[in-house]
């Protein structure tokens, strides 16, 4: 048993990091203003905590209508994946809310909640 526990790995605490950043390639200056039909992109990052090879599905909508979906984001334990991702506004609307849901595998529940930006779409 004394040999086992030292030659083992420990494995720590199983997570996954999902993050989004602004214009600037940092946790701010989000895009606030568009029109209806103007594509709008931000940054999304997925990094794998999870002590084994996950795939990450991420879905983006607006005001609670699909408007994007990215799928088979494969990330080994330890990998990051940063990448733009696009959504398009079809209603005009004064405070939109765009979301940004992460699933794991084939599990049909988000991870966990969604991160968010509000965006004033005008036509």
């Amino acid at each position: 048993m004394m040999i086992f526990s030292i030659v083992a790995p420990k494995i720590g605490e199983q997570y996954t990091e999902f993050y989004i950043l602004g214009t600037n390639g940092k946790a701010d200056n989000y895009i606030q203003q568009l029109s209806v039909g103007e594509k709008g992109q931000v940054t999304l990052g997925i990094i794998n905590h999870e002590n084994k090879a996950v795939t990450y599905r991420i879905e983006v909508e607006i005001n609670g209508v699909s408007n994007n979906v990215i799928d088979n984001i494969t990330l080994e334990n330890g990998q990051k994946w940063e990448n733009e991702v696009s959504f398009m506004p079809k209603v005009a609307d004064s405070n939109s809310e765009v979301e940004f849901y992460i699933y794991k595998g084939a599990n049909t529940q988000p991870l966990f909640k969604p991160l968010n930006l509000w965006i004033n779409v005008s036509n």
